[in-house]
Parts: structure tokens; sequence; C-alpha cells
């Protein structure tokens, strides 16, 4: 996680600056399934594990007008959502084992009954060629947007 942040500049729009963060998180852990699910879990135990990414995530979150009483919480919403992107993005298997698992998708779909799956026989195709993309796409800043308006919509939860 080292070298994944860089200061926020004044003036510069905390939603970009989330988005290249976790644009860069995706991007180190990125064909890293493994090193994926420990970070998480790293990072869940202790979220000082890179005591500058905590740092400049409560910049971010003071920049996008949490009051300081609530940024601790927020912090932790924070980290949530950014864990839920490394799974979901990086967790993945490999490139090899997500052709597998693609396969093995249209197979069993192939055999359910079009009545009573109709979305899952519908959808085929797609769902396996998306099981087969995640392994071996790259990390896009459409995505890391994505989160980082996912994680700054937690923070307007009560």
């Amino acid at each position: 996680m080292a070298g994944v942040t860089r200061p926020l500049k004044p003036k510069e729009e905390p939603a970009a600056y989330l988005g290249e963060l976790l644009l860069k998180i995706l991007d180190a852990l990125h064909a890293r399934p493994v090193v994926a699910k420990l970070v998480v879990l790293q990072l869940s135990s202790n979220p000082l594990l890179d005591p500058l990414l905590a740092e400049r995530l409560l910049l971010a979150l003071a920049a996008l007008g949490v009051p300081a009483e609530a940024r601790p919480r927020m912090f932790r919403r924070a980290m949530g959502v950014i864990f839920e992107m490394i799974l979901a993005e990086c967790g993945g298997s490999s490139a090899a084992d997500q052709k597998e698992a693609s396969a093995q998708m249209h197979k069993t779909i192939a055999s359910l009954s079009p009545t009573e799956f109709p979305n899952l026989t519908e959808f085929r195709e797609v769902l396996a060629a998306e099981t087969l993309q995640a392994g071996v796409a790259k990390p896009s800043p459409a995505v890391a947007a994505e989160y980082a308006d996912r994680l700054i919509a937690t923070l307007s939860v009560k």
C-alpha cells in the first residue's frame, strides 16, 4: 500500500482525489488476489497499517465537509467501502481460474430450465463472459470513480 497516496492539493476536488486514490489501490493489487485479501484482513484489524493512507483519507473527509466529531466514524465507513472495492475488484482468482469458473458457470446455467430460471438462461453468455473478464480486466478510472462516489454517498448516511 506504500506509495498509493499523494498529498491532497489545495482547492483540489475531493471526489477526484478519492477516485485517483482508489484507482492507485486497484492498480497496486490488480492480479494479486491473495495479496488483496491479505491487505483487507490487515487493514480491517489495523487501519493504521499504512498511516499515510489513513491520514490522507481523513484529510479527504475533512475536505468533503465531514465535521471533526464525525470523521472517526466516517473513516470506518470509508474503509469499509475500500475493503468492498478491493475484494470485489481484486480479490478474485487468477485469469486461469476465472476462465475455469466462467466455463463452469456456462455449463451449470446451460443445464437449467429456461422456464424456472429465465434470467440466468437469458444472461448466460454475458454472465460467463463477465466472470472471465473480471480476472483479466485492468482497473479503470470509471470503476474507481464509482467506488469514490459510493464512499462519498456513505458519508451522508446518518
